[in-house]
């Protein structure tokens, strides 16, 4: 829609500039207004995916939430030969999410809070997803050139030898996390194996790739499932009923999956549209032996997969020239919103203060407590979102 543009900050990977883009009205936006048509076939799926064409779907299916993150990683390590690498020159290249905090900032920044036991219970979630996605890789290895260009992923290494050489203070808490976890294994045999921190499979490639995925992946629907999706995720957050846009049909998505939040039931498409034609079509499908494709290939993958139907974005609030337009990531308190999509709203009037357990124990007593919390689930209390 010509009354709606994007402004903010230049740059992308390696600068963190897009993190500060935003939409604003240029022109008198009334409800209704119909602001961006984006086709399904735009989305980041795992389903089609560069590494789809590599990995079978099957095995993808396997990694959950996990694959699109494996999905991210593969196209930023194709770099320019990824179909999507306009998109990923705008974004940052991590999100500055508290798990990827310094142990000097988190405590710094969030002691005292509930935001510190959060991102200590999301450090081994996402090694254990890392490692997951390793082992996927290695049973395809041969094929994932722009993760191992020499076929062969690297093994892995002990524990307190991961990156040895780097400067402890710039580590987040999830790479110190990796290391400094018991260095033997469970047998006694040893030092205990860690997946690498370095290269395009890497840890620390996870990591940016999660926090990326964590933030700003919508439901697309039950067949695509999570996606990134092109345009939406420009639009920033307003709580308390202030945003000006929604997608149309169905639950607003809310941005996020895996151990970060839970996924929102799926978004209806209206008035399906054909995707984009591409150029020489691929296999449509994982076929065994398939090499790694080149960038003229994969042009063609979103044409020759039945990936048909949009997404809308439609206003629902009157806006003038010169408003930054919002979506709604929903009502949290900022403990949540921090977490989940690394900001806060000064004017949030959402939130609460998270009293530990023993604490209640001690002074109400464990009978009382546990009363209370059979009750809150046979009403299907969600204390990570509704307490917010």
């Amino acid at each position: 829609n010509d009354a709606a543009a994007v402004a903010g900050g230049a740059g992308g990977d390696g600068d963190g500039g897009g993190r500060h883009n935003a939409v604003y009205a240029v022109g008198a936006i009334a409800p209704g207004d119909a602001l961006a048509v984006i086709p399904k076939a735009w989305c980041l799926t795992p389903s089609n995916s560069s590494i789809s064409l590599v990995v079978p779907m099957d095995d993808l299916d396997d990694l959950e939430d996990a694959a699109l993150v494996l999905a991210v990683m593969y196209e930023r390590a194709m770099g320019e030969k990824s179909p999507w690498y306009p998109y990923f020159s705008i974004l940052p290249s991590s999100e500055d999410l508290p798990c990827l905090w310094t142990d000097d900032k988190a405590e710094a920044w969030l002691e005292g809070t509930d935001v510190l036991s959060r991102i200590e219970n999301d450090e081994p979630a996402m090694r254990y997803d890392h490692e997951r996605i390793m082992e996927t890789c290695r049973a395809h290895e041969s094929s994932l050139r722009h993760f191992f260009p020499d076929k062969k992923a690297p093994a892995k290494v002990p524990a307190d030898d991961d990156d040895d050489d780097d400067d402890d203070d710039d580590e987040t808490r999830s790479t110190k996390s990796a290391k400094s976890d018991d260095v033997d294994d469970e047998e006694g045999n040893g030092p205990r194996l860690v997946e690498r921190r370095d290269g395009p499979a890497g840890y620390n490639a996870f990591l940016s790739a999660a926090s990326i995925v964590a933030s700003r992946a919508f439901h697309v629907d039950d067949e695509q499932g999570q996606g990134l999706v092109p345009i939406a995720d420009l639009f920033n957050h307003a709580g308390g009923g202030r945003e000006h846009v929604h997608f149309t049909g169905g639950k607003e998505p809310t941005p996020g999956l895996g151990y970060l939040t839970k996924i929102d039931p799926p978004v209806d498409a209206r008035d399906p549209r054909a995707p984009p034609s591409g150029a020489t079509p691929p296999p449509a499908t994982y076929e065994e032996g398939n090499t790694d494709p080149g960038v003229n290939e994969i042009a063609g993958l979103r044409s020759t997969r039945d990936v048909d139907g949009v997404l809308t974005i439609d206003a629902v609030r009157a806006a003038a020239a010169g408003d930054e337009l919002f979506n709604t990531f929903g009502d949290h308190g900022n403990a949540l919103l921090l977490h989940k999509y690394g900001f806060c709203e000064w004017d949030n009037l959402r939130g609460g203060v998270m009293i530990p357990r023993e604490v209640l124990i001690g002074v109400l007593g464990e009978d009382v407590l546990d009363d209370a919390e059979d009750a809150l689930d046979d009403h299907d209390y969600d204390s990570d979102a509704d307490s917010e």
